[in-house]
């Protein structure tokens, strides 16, 4: 989908990108020396989907720089949970599923109310054809963040999927609410 969201969740993956090595940077300086760096509020949220960064990570160059920022800023910082989502993310863009549904589930075993590691994971398992499986994980980042249109999307298709269809609709709405327009508001008024 390549929707106003869509480019700002491009723009938001390049300056997680950016921010990586920044902080990796910032945290080998403050080493040592007891300065509290912050590191969670210097690192943006990632992008919401894995789908929302395949124009940046075309660039080969980009993805492997990417993956190494990220690696590092785990090194420094193993409790930094949306670094596994990002990685996880680079492994499902490559096709490497497996490690991507660990990356997810680490993340997760960090901070369980993530939303983005939760959509995801919930994305991964509905691709499986593992709906009930989905259904937990989507749920739980709506539970999360309220605003999430995303996962309120992939929420209503997975109870679609399960024939849960008044939960289906609630979703469905929701979802237009917070995104009134564009291609998926389109399938969505189709489903109500």
């Amino acid at each position: 989908r390549r929707t106003g969201v869509y480019l700002e969740q491009v723009a938001q993956w390049r300056l997680v990108c950016e921010q990586a090595n920044a902080v990796a940077e910032r945290l080998e300086r403050a080493r040592g020396s007891g300065i509290d760096v912050g590191l969670h509020d210097h690192v943006r949220r990632a992008p919401r989907s894995a789908d929302a960064e395949h124009a940046v990570l075309d660039d080969a160059h980009a993805l492997v720089r990417s993956e190494r920022r990220l690696h590092r800023a785990i090194e420094l910082d193993p409790s930094l949970a949306i670094a596994y989502t990002n990685l996880g993310n680079i492994s499902f863009r490559r096709g490497e599923e497996v490690p991507a549904v660990k990356l997810y589930k680490e993340a997760l075993a960090i901070d369980d109310a993530q939303p983005e590691a939760q959509y995801n994971l919930g994305y991964v398992l509905l691709e499986r054809g593992e709906s009930k499986a989905a259904l937990v994980y989507f749920e739980g980042a709506v539970r999360t963040d309220g605003n999430f249109a995303d996962a309120h999307f992939y929420l209503a298709m997975t109870y679609e999927t399960l024939g849960r269809r008044e939960k289906a609709r609630a979703s469905w709405r929701r979802y237009l609410e917070l995104e009134p327009t564009g291609t998926w508001a389109e399938i969505a008024k189709k489903h109500l």
